[in-house]
């Protein structure tokens, strides 16, 4: 069963992609100037997780990671 959900939409129209409990999803947004990959899984303790990662050029899928945690602890990094 799919846990997660991913949308898309581009010049050829919309595109969706879905992960389950173990395979989580990765959703990059990259163009030749950067990118930013987001990660989404599940831990041992049944927490949502989001990885956020960025590269400032566009051959690698985030070379720096930004945030790592729930998505309270992201919420709380951002001020919200």
């Amino acid at each position: 069963m799919s846990k997660f959900y991913a949308t898309i939409a581009g010049s050829r129209g919309p595109a969706t992609r879905t992960g389950t409990r173990n395979s989580g999803i990765k959703a990059a947004a990259q163009s030749y100037d950067g990118s930013v990959i987001t990660y989404l899984s599940y831990n041992d303790k049944d927490e949502l997780i989001i990885e956020l990662w960025c590269s400032d050029y566009s051959r690698s899928c985030g070379d720096q990671r930004l945030f790592r945690g729930t998505l309270q602890e992201l919420k709380d990094a951002l001020g919200g």
